[in-house]
């Protein structure tokens, strides 16, 4: 029998998750940001030397996020759990602080601190939150991540209401029209804008403290470090290849435990085996490995698998990208008030808190290959007639951009929970820093061909790409392979 933890310990490691999570949702709430930032700078240098309304910012961080994501599993097996928990801590509160001194010198220096800095220190903060949510709530994995992750976009509010109280509390208009983007000029909204970064550094310093104090390591987490370095795998050449082990409840297959739900070491999401007390004597007699498989990273790269779920998630994320950064820009072609697309923005950051959570009980009860179709599906959908809306009223367009939001948000619970049951739990971070490192190259080249689409064909035909590209992703899902039987 595993050693049971009391509720209020387990709980307590919850809230500290949400905690972690609730300041580092850079792109989410850049959307709003990046209006004032622009602005700060075409009153800095001149609208002639300054390219406003580019997505590079997010595309960065998103690239780093996932190189951090990979490396988090470097880290973990190196100085463990919690000591890369509080590397993660410590980096982004500085790339975040450091803003302040960069935004007063250079548009591009923003991006190395808080582009490349806060993208890899978050993705070693939300890997290693995703996997103690999966060791600590293993019977609802799919619930536990969502509620994690939920904070990763769900935490803007705060940030967008504190961004737009401190940089333009009096509401002014947006007066400069440059290309398909308006922006600030008045003095008192563009020479607060640096000030912001030391705001948001503060409130995620004591965020991050809190949650340092309640996030715990689980024993489990010391039988998974130990695991990685024991074994160079023995992988039995007559184990079952992944793509039959798709949605096969491997706790009815290998019947561990007692009934195959006590245990914290659930074998439901991918989990190595139920192995109880005997888990350390196990693994030093060189047991064989039930059908619970742990896949190393180059093992992955051998997988039809990895490679489906690599490129639906790098077209969902370029969805992500154009969604959260130009909800704003967009929205001020059509409606003429600050106040009214921010708070758009702070329902956003609502929506996604309580849409992740919702995902996350969907997978649970349901295959991740439904989940997977439904939410590729559904965005293909609601992507397609996003452009519309301002069109018709504000209110309509507030309601369809939450929507959209919704739907997205799920890539960052439906995905996590993916590559953890397909490819086990031994390796998951850094598997699953693998499945969304195929976004990189995405991520930093669609700057460069989103601006040329705005300008050159409009709005509409970069709404049509988002709907085309998860069109794309919705194919690769179905042809993802089955079960037997």
């Amino acid at each position: 029998m595993c050693k049971r933890f009391p509720k209020v310990l387990q709980y307590g490691v919850g809230a500290g998750l949400v905690l972690l999570n609730l300041p580092i949702g850079i792109p989410w709430y850049y959307g709003n940001l990046s209006i004032y930032v622009d602005s700060y700078f075409i009153s800095k240098v001149g609208s002639s030397e300054h390219s406003a309304g580019s997505l590079w910012l997010t595309g960065v961080f998103l690239s780093c996020l996932n190189a951090g994501i990979f490396f988090s599993g470097v880290f973990a097996r190196a100085v463990g759990h919690r000591l890369t928990v509080f590397i993660g801590v410590i980096g982004f509160n500085i790339s975040v602080g450091l803003t302040y001194f960069t935004c007063l010198h250079s548009f591009w220096l923003l991006h190395i601190t808080l582009g490349v800095g806060g993208g890899f220190f978050t993705g070693l903060i939300f890997a290693m939150s995703t996997l103690y949510a999966a060791v600590w709530f293993p019977n609802a994995v799919g619930l536990a991540t969502s509620v994690a992750a939920s904070s990763l976009g769900g935490g803007s509010l705060v940030m967008n209401v504190l961004t737009t109280m401190f940089i333009n509390p009096s509401n002014k208009t947006p007066d400069i029209t440059l290309g398909t983007g308006k922006y600030f000029s008045s003095v008192d909204v563009v020479t607060k804008v640096p000030g912001v970064f030391l705001l948001l550094t503060a409130v995620s310093l004591v965020c991050h403290i809190i949650a340092f104090v309640l996030v715990r390591d689980h024993t489990d987490l010391a039988l998974l470090r130990n695991e990685q370095r024991h074994k160079k795998c023995h992988k039995s050449q007559n184990e079952e290849p992944l793509e039959n082990v798709f949605k096969v409840n491997i706790s009815k297959e290998i019947g561990c435990g007692e009934n195959g739900s006590g245990s914290l070491s659930s074998p439901k999401y991918g989990a190595t085996t139920d192995k109880g007390e005997s888990a350390n004597l196990s693994m030093e007699q060189g047991t064989h490995r039930p059908l619970a498989l742990d896949y190393t990273p180059l093992e992955v790269l051998k997988t039809r698998s990895f490679y489906q779920l690599c490129l639906a998630a790098m077209v969902m994320n370029y969805g992500l990208q154009v969604e959260v950064n130009y909800y704003k820009q967009f929205g001020l072609l059509y409606i003429n008030d600050d106040y009214f697309l921010t708070t758009v923005g702070s329902c956003i950051n609502i929506t996604v808190l309580i849409s992740r959570i919702v995902w996350g009980l969907a997978v649970d009860l349901s295959d991740l290959k439904t989940s997977l179709a439904s939410l590729t599906a559904l965005h293909v959908f609601a992507s397609l007639f996003w452009y519309f809306t301002p069109m018709v009223n504000r209110w309509l367009f507030l309601a369809w951009t939450l929507l959209v939001q919704g739907i997205q948000s799920g890539v960052l619970v439906v995905f996590p929970v993916v590559t953890l049951r397909l490819f086990g739990r031994a390796h998951y971070v850094s598997n699953y820093g693998l499945v969304f490192g195929s976004g990189v190259l995405l991520n930093l080249i669609a700057p460069l061909f989103v601006t040329v689409i705005i300008r050159d064909l409009g709005y509409f035909w970069l709404f049509f790409s988002i709907s085309c590209t998860s069109t794309v992703g919705l194919v690769l899902i179905l042809l993802l392979p089955m079960a037997r039987g």
